[in-house]
């Protein structure tokens, strides 16, 4: 959701379970309301661009993890 330092409200609504990564490497530093089409994007809006971004992320680094190995273990 939308970090406190980014402008977020400490109301239960601005509150969401996130894994180790997410919440140690993003909170604070990525206010996903920016990445919306709406001025007030709603929860479920907030929810879907978090997803889409945590899957971008996870398939980014996956592709370096291949590239390392590509490397690493070239024959």
């Amino acid at each position: 959701m939308i970090p406190l330092s980014k402008g977020g409200e400490d109301i239960n609504d601005n509150i969401a379970i996130s894994c180790k990564t997410c919440n140690v490497n993003i909170k604070g530093r990525w206010n996903p309301a920016c990445e919306s089409t709406s001025e007030n994007p709603t929860r479920q809006e907030l929810i879907s661009i978090v997803r889409e971004y945590g899957i971008k992320r996870r398939t980014q680094m996956l592709s370096d993890i291949c590239l390392f190995r590509q490397i690493v273990f070239a024959k």
